[in-house]
């Protein structure tokens, strides 16, 4: 979902020369009804996956997309509510991505 978008204009005409856009990259689970499943664990590997997509190959450089963006990266604090009366949790994971013309 995105949150919103900012442009950085050029002093010189007035052209956007870079975005940012902030989005919220919502994961949620349904996990196991089974009354010793916490629902934490299934959610946990989820952050994982979702981290190691947004992770670049090659440390020390930024995440373009396939050299779409200048950089995508988890930025922000990562919000987890987990239901206590079930089996279901979500994250909120706060996500920026730097467009540049």
């Amino acid at each position: 979902m995105q949150r919103d978008e900012l442009a950085r204009t050029s002093n010189i005409n007035a052209i956007p020369i870079a975005w940012r856009a902030t989005v919220d990259l919502v994961v949620y689970t349904a996990g196991d009804a089974a009354p010793n499943v916490v629902p934490s664990t299934e959610l946990n590997s989820l952050l994982d996956a979702v981290e190691a997509a947004i992770k670049t190959a090659t440390p020390g450089l930024a995440q373009s997309l396939g050299g779409k963006v200048s950089h995508c990266r988890i930025e922000g604090k990562i919000e987890i509510v987990e239901n206590v009366q079930g089996a279901m949790a979500l994250a909120v994971v706060p996500v920026e991505i730097l467009i540049t013309a």
